[in-house]
């Protein structure tokens, strides 16, 4: 059996010579790399039985903070070794990095705005992004109940009277600031990160496209950065998707009922969501702009349930691409 002095001296021999290797195939990388600092070593001290006067190389920064010291003792090695700080890259650096604020840092703004429209919706979506400015640093996704074999005529109206940018939506396309994207007639419109997702899927409140899809896709995806907004509208449909916005730490936002052209959508949601603006139609661009200029917070954990919502309009049998 081994002593302890001979474990110790044969372990330190298989290291040095390991390490030895390994440094030897890449002592320019290792040289060049600010996480290391490679010193010569003599083998001998080490109990190393191999090349007596040869010099080997080690990770010296691989040692913990005490035996770097007796290393350098031994090794007759003075003075101390300078070791550049540790670069302290902040959230936020990273974020103007990459050029973007990131989902869960809560510096983005709200930038992620889904509206929502049926009865009497199309002048007042009109009305609407009438106030929205050209260069607005937030992408625009929009459903309008409308009939299957309509082709157009919401993004030609909206076109011809707004200068922020307007098109139908398509399946994968990325997502853009100053955007406007239409949801396609027949299909329902998604947000996922970073793109966008245009899917047949089941009819959800009787209609396809449908509000409560496209406000629960964006909750998820997006959380705190998303603002729903409730226009004109017969029946409930949007309550449920503007409930997973505020959830998911977003911003719910409602047309005045007595504003509006027919006001059950945004009274149903008035009554079941705890909303935070509820404007008339002529004041909301200004406090979208606004909102679109604060940072959004940190987002909470998304429920489950939302998810789950989400992943089943997406990933239904009843699912073609435009």
């Amino acid at each position: 059996m081994h002593t302890s002095g001979q474990f110790k001296r044969y372990t330190a021999a298989r290291v040095l010579a390991i390490a030895t290797i390994v440094l030897q195939r890449n002592k320019q990388f290792i040289n060049g790399c600010p996480f290391f600092r490679v010193y010569a070593l003599d083998s001998k001290s080490c109990g190393a039985s191999i090349s007596q006067n040869s010099k080997r190389m080690v990770a010296f920064r691989s040692l913990t903070p005490c035996n770097r010291m007796r290393s350098r003792r031994r090794h007759g090695i003075s003075g101390t070794i300078p070791v550049p700080p540790r670069q302290d890259i902040t959230v936020k650096a990273r974020a103007q990095r990459l050029g973007k604020a990131d989902h869960n840092t809560g510096l983005a703004g709200h930038d992620i705005i889904v509206v929502g429209a049926s009865a009497g919706g199309s002048l007042a979506l009109v009305q609407l992004a009438k106030q929205l400015p050209q260069d607005l640093h937030a992408s625009v996704f929009v459903v309008y109940h409308m009939p299957p074999d309509a082709r157009g005529s919401l993004v030609q109206a909206l076109q011809s009277a707004t200068t922020i940018r307007t098109k139908i939506a398509e399946d994968l396309e990325e997502i853009k600031h100053g955007v406007v994207y239409v949801a396609p007639p027949d299909r329902h419109l998604l947000v996922k990160r970073g793109h966008i997702r245009v899917i047949r899927g089941p009819r959800k409140n009787r209609w396809r496209p449908a509000i409560d899809p496209l406000f629960v896709s964006a909750a998820v995806a997006y959380g705190s950065r998303v603002i729903g907004v409730v226009l004109t509208g017969m029946l409930n449909d949007g309550t449920a998707g503007l409930l997973a916005v505020k959830k998911c730490g977003g911003i719910a936002m409602i047309q005045d009922p007595l504003d509006a052209a027919h006001p059950e959508m945004p009274q149903s949601a008035w009554a079941k969501v705890d909303i935070d603006h509820r404007l008339p139609l002529s004041e909301m661009g200004a406090v979208i702009v606004r909102l679109v200029s604060e940072a959004a917070g940190v987002s909470p954990r998304v429920p489950r349930e939302f998810k789950e919502e989400a992943r089943f309009v997406e990933e239904s049998p009843d699912n073609g691409t435009l």
